[in-house]
């Protein structure tokens, strides 16, 4: 087995025995070996909101309110599922298109660097949701769903939420290109 760092600061795993020169014959055991980085990322996720939280208290001010923790929780487990997901698939993606250990390490690190790219702009984009008319933000989510995807790697266990409500995964460039679009 070898390790392998990229970015979000979660570890990227990859089974082989001599690089990444064999194959990676089930995709989705592979997806489910992650869920153990995700659901670390999960709880740094909290352990954050519990330090804000404190801090928060020593100036005076009110901790998260109950209404902000559920619309933080199923902000983060929609962004580890595609993360998780973006991992699998640009595993998959090197090893359908390249055929030697550093070919398929850059064609990993490029397709991981493009998601993680286009997950960052809309991030800093949702922060102008407010300004988006709710019907356009809604028909733009339909749009951009990558629904095949989740048939192919349901979400963890964890980040079901407690009503059932599952995240959902999203092509964040159609996305985003929707969300800026004059058209509604």
């Amino acid at each position: 087995m070898c390790i392998y760092r990229f970015g979000l600061g979660a570890l990227f795993v990859v089974w082989c025995s001599a690089g990444l020169s064999q194959e990676v014959k089930d995709i989705q055991s592979f997806y489910r070996s992650l869920e153990p980085e995700i659901r670390a990322d999960y709880q740094k996720f909290w352990d954050g909101v519990a330090l804000e939280d404190k801090r928060k208290i020593a100036r005076g001010k009110a901790p998260s309110s109950s209404s902000e923790r559920a619309e933080g929780e199923k902000g983060i487990k929609s962004v580890l599922y595609n993360v998780a997901v973006a991992k699998a698939i640009c595993v998959e993606r090197a090893f359908n298109r390249a055929s030697g250990v550093d070919q398929r390490m850059q064609v990993m690190n490029n397709c991981l660097k493009e998601k993680t790219d286009v997950l960052l702009k809309f991030s800093k984009a949702s922060e102008y949701a407010p300004v988006v008319p709710r019907l356009k933000s809604a028909q733009c989510e339909m749009r951009s769903r990558d629904y095949d995807s989740e048939l192919r790697f349901p979400p963890f266990e964890f980040l079901r939420g407690p009503d059932n409500h599952e995240p959902h995964l999203f092509d964040y460039k159609a996305l985003l290109e929707c969300l800026l679009s004059g058209r509604d």
